[in-house]
């Protein structure tokens, strides 16, 4: 199928969208595989080799939301019936299994599981302790619900799409570069606190926050520039603009 074809035109798979899925999925196993060895600290082959193979497939996660900035740019719906589509795909999931996991984690360990850290279970995995989760889930995820971090990043994505879409179906290619340039810069500021300091930046107020990032402030100068709808604009570009590579 042509690169150049719109996704949201066509009603058969994407071939290469579809590698792009297996492939992903494959990252995220296996960047998974490696947290227990990276979760030791303590600084082994093991530990050396699971931080370089973890690194590594970090991709995982951005090749999921450019699948989705390939697939869902432009939005041709109206703003009510994308949320209405879109949104109901993700949230009925995320509230089934913010609810299942924690009561299978309950389950699991009720029927008398043996694991290295009773105490920790005796706290974590009482009765009381899982209804708990059963509400909090609207704050957010927990230990049991882990994974389900991405699906509050993606409807969060999904919430500004349309507005995003808009923009860039008007928008030049020199304009959405500039975006994409701003985005990639945003993405350095973290090692550029992390150099500020040696430089004599003693941060404000004991914040060692930068651009604006104070105690009463957590939105700093390039706050709405990063993230990962940066990733869904790139890939956005990459299907509108191919690169012209041997």
């Amino acid at each position: 199928m042509n690169i150049n074809q719109s996704p949201n035109s066509c009603g058969s798979h994407i071939a290469w969208v579809d590698f792009l899925r297996i492939l992903a999925c494959f990252l995220v196993v296996l960047a998974h595989c490696c947290d227990p060895f990276v979760g030791s600290f303590d600084g082994s082959f093991n530990f050396k080799s699971a931080v370089f193979w973890g690194s590594l497939v970090r991709p995982c996660v951005p090749l999921f939301a450019m699948i989705s900035g390939v697939l869902l740019f432009p939005v041709t719906l109206e703003m009510g019936v994308f949320y209405s589509r879109r949104l109901k795909r993700v949230l009925v999931p995320l509230i089934v299994w913010s609810l299942a996991l924690p009561l299978l984690y309950f389950g699991y360990f009720a029927a008398g599981v043996q694991t290295a850290s009773p105490n920790i279970v005796m706290d974590t995995y009482t009765w009381s302790a899982t209804v708990g989760k059963l509400y909090t889930f609207f704050f957010n995820f927990n230990y049991d619900t882990t994974p389900l971090w991405y699906v509050y990043m993606l409807v969060g994505l999904y919430l500004f799409m349309p507005i995003m879409s808009a923009w860039l179906t008007q928008a030049k290619r020199q304009d959405v570069k500039i975006f994409l340039g701003i985005w990639i810069f945003s993405m350095t500021l973290p090692y550029i606190q992390m150099l500020a300091p040696a430089l004599g930046y003693e941060g404000n107020y004991g914040n060692m926050g930068i651009l604006g990032v104070c105690d009463w402030n957590p939105y700093g100068m390039f706050y709405n520039f990063s993230g990962f709808l940066g990733y869904m604009v790139l890939a956005h570009y990459l299907t509108k603009y191919p690169l012209a590579w041997s």
